[in-house]
């Protein structure tokens, strides 16, 4: 009777482990594209309202969270390809202009 019991119990917990959805990040591949021109415009002019369209790096990080979205576009500038002088900078102020609120502090 117990074996019933928990087999039961580990059938109900393998179902609903499957049916939780992990948020994953948008590939580099899109994101880079999309927020390139943002992060890079972001880096040179801090101060200055940033003119481009964010519509593609905005729509590339819809439905995140705010730390998620920064934690995405951080991961995406590991390897500083796009050689940004403050990574954590360019991407708060992308995120800003995205209607994010977050101050990311990126590890590279």
């Amino acid at each position: 009777m117990a074996s019933k019991i928990i087999a039961i119990i580990l059938a109900v917990n393998i179902v609903f482990f499957t049916m939780a959805n992990a948020v994953v990040c948008p590939d580099d591949e899109i994101l880079i594209p999309a927020c390139a021109y943002l992060l890079l415009l972001a880096n040179v002019e801090m101060s200055i309202e940033l003119s481009p369209s964010p519509k593609p790096c905005c729509d590339a990080i819809a439905g995140l969270t705010n730390a998620i979205a920064g934690a995405c576009l951080c991961d995406a500038n590991l390897d500083n390809s796009l050689h940004l002088a403050n990574v954590s900078v360019a991407v708060t102020a992308a995120l800003k202009k995205c209607g994010h609120q977050s101050d990311i502090k990126c590890s590279n």
